[in-house]
């Protein structure tokens, strides 16, 4: 789970496209999304945990049954205004 993606390719998102594709080199199916049901899920990796909602997202994330996974890395607010 992720940021929107506002045009603005910064490090974060860089971090989590390489994330994906090292994972999926594993053969493990990954899905990159800055929203969504968690359903269909077994784990949700957050990533950039200064956004709006993030712990709502977290703790619904959970209450799906998902393993959850926290990579903390910062994103200040003001990058790309």
């Amino acid at each position: 789970m992720t940021r929107p993606n506002d045009g603005i390719l910064g490090g974060d998102l860089l971090q989590i496209e390489n994330t994906a594709k090292a994972l999926r080199c594993l053969g493990i199916d990954v899905d990159v999304r800055s929203s969504g049901d968690y359903k269909n899920y077994d784990i949700v990796h957050f990533f950039v945990l200064n956004l709006p909602n993030m712990q709502e997202k977290i703790r619904e994330a959970k209450e799906c049954g998902c393993k959850v996974i926290l990579s903390p890395i910062y994103r200040d607010k003001k990058y790309g205004e």
